[in-house]
């Protein structure tokens, strides 16, 4: 059925005032024209649901009777809230409250009466209902932003892992504060940062994690965190401590095996398996991804200077390092010795660079073994984008190019390829320069032996 517009003209001497006035109301401007015919300076037109407004400009004249003009609005305290924002103390409203009705005048004293719009039960913008319900539910609902703070808890959710209400942190603070008061889940560990570098290796790179987890109080609880494309995570929990008992440490045993089969045993980080199988995934989903391999610059020499257990505190802190400064959705993970690889999804050029950049700076600042304070490390790397037609092998080739188009520049820096032909433009001033000193090498190495089989005088070097 359709519903008959209302057309509605109003002549006014506060015409910038009434516009205020009526677009707080949700009315939008549909039309304007000028008229400098007669005294009319200025007609606007303005529309909202099945009502049209005209609102004309007559200089120095006021209606001699006002009129009564009723509307419905979908939510009666904001548009107070919104009309006291822009009407001003020379045009003040009277306000009477009435069965959810509110009746005032505009600045041309036309008596307006508007209506809370009824909801139908299709109408799902009762959003405090709704949060209402969720802070009552049995479930134990939490929604993480893309930094991973809490953004919203239940109140089920926050009895679990102790939050007070009005208690705003991200979830590696909460996982360490619940695991040094052995308190919320159960965490078998000894060291609690490899044990989040591990969970953060699997939690949000994919739209939708299951799992159980058991908490101090003896509740096992089924979990279920489904991701958007932003990054943003809803946690929803279940308590299924009284379901298929005989199987659950069965499931939880095949879980640990599964968490340690993907993950790195010295940096707590992806293994190679766990982040080229992520890197698949990714070429499969053809969503914009960039990939990122990672070189600690000169890592022979500190494990050749200070040992390999320094060499090995580098790694573990810089994959810390790493890992902490990427979004969660990011993928991270150590292909090989002092190699690591990092897959950026849904993310611009401009995004990545910002993030890359602030890996160089963190990493160059970071005291990456405690028993040399002084001790510094930078991180080249080769960057590529990851197209619908790429292979592993194709992606890992131009970040390995670029990668050594990084090392040839000098280091502390990350270079771009774009394609498989594509050459980096110092590529061959660098393939030339390090043959030119190739050859001064060999050439004074020649003048050496030389000196030393026949101690020639004559012979400079």
């Amino acid at each position: 059925m359709k519903i008959a517009t209302v057309k509605i003209r109003l002549e006014t001497a506060y015409f910038e005032q009434c516009i205020r006035f009526y677009t707080a109301l949700g009315f939008t401007i549909t039309q304007q024209w000028h008229d400098n015919s007669g005294q009319g300076a200025t007609l606007t037109l303005l529309e909202v649901s099945n009502v049209q407004l005209e609102l004309a400009h007559i200089p120095n004249t006021v209606p001699n009777s006002a009129c009564s003009l009723q509307f419905e609005v979908s939510d009666l305290d904001q548009t107070v809230k919104a009309l006291a924002n822009v009407l001003t103390a020379d045009n003040p409203i009277e306000r009477s409250y009435e069965s959810r009705s509110l009746y005032l005048s505009d600045p041309s004293g036309n008596r307006v009466t508007l209506f809370q719009r009824i909801p139908s039960p299709q109408d799902h913008s009762n959003a405090a209902d709704i949060l209402d319900m969720l802070h009552d539910s049995v479930a134990l609902i939490g929604v993480y932003d893309e930094y991973e703070r809490l953004r919203y808890t239940n109140a089920a959710f926050r009895a679990a892992y102790f939050i007070d209400p009005d208690e705003s942190l991200d979830w590696q603070t909460l996982m360490r504060r619940n695991f040094q008061a052995s308190r919320g889940t159960i965490i078998k560990t000894d060291n609690i940062d490899g044990w989040i570098s591990s969970v953060r290796s699997r939690r949000g790179k994919s739209p939708v994690r299951c799992y159980e987890s058991d908490l101090h109080d003896g509740r096992f609880i089924g979990v279920t965190e489904t991701m958007r494309k932003d990054g943003w995570i809803i946690y929803v929990g279940t308590d299924v401590t009284q379901l298929n008992v005989s199987q659950r440490e069965l499931r939880l045993a095949c879980d640990a095996l599964f968490r340690q089969s993907f993950t790195d045993d010295l940096t707590g980080v992806s293994n190679r398996r766990h982040i080229l199988a992520k890197l698949e995934e990714t070429i499969d989903a053809r969503q914009e991804a960039w990939a990122c391999l990672i070189d600690i610059d000169h890592f022979k020499r500190v494990n050749d200077t200070y040992g390999h257990i320094c060499g090995d505190d580098v790694l573990v802190n810089l994959a810390r390092a790493v890992r902490n400064t990427l979004k969660l959705r990011d993928a991270f993970g150590r292909v090989g010795g002092e190699e690591f690889l990092v897959i950026f999804t849904n993310q611009s050029f401009e995004e990545v660079g910002i993030t890359t950049r602030k890996l160089i700076e963190t990493i160059t600042d970071l005291v990456v073994c405690a028993g040399i304070p002084k001790l510094r490390i930078t991180i080249s790397g080769g960057l590529t984008q990851i197209s619908d037609l790429d292979t592993q092998e194709k992606i890992l080739g131009r970040a390995d190019r670029a990668l050594y188009w990084a090392k040839s520049a000098g280091r502390k820096q990350i270079r771009l390829a774009t394609s498989e032909d594509d050459l980096d433009p110092l590529s061959e001033f660098f393939e030339c320069k390090q043959r030119t000193y190739k050859f001064k090498a060999q050439l004074n190495k020649l003048k050496r032996n030389l000196s030393k089989t026949y101690a020639s005088p004559f012979l400079t070097y």
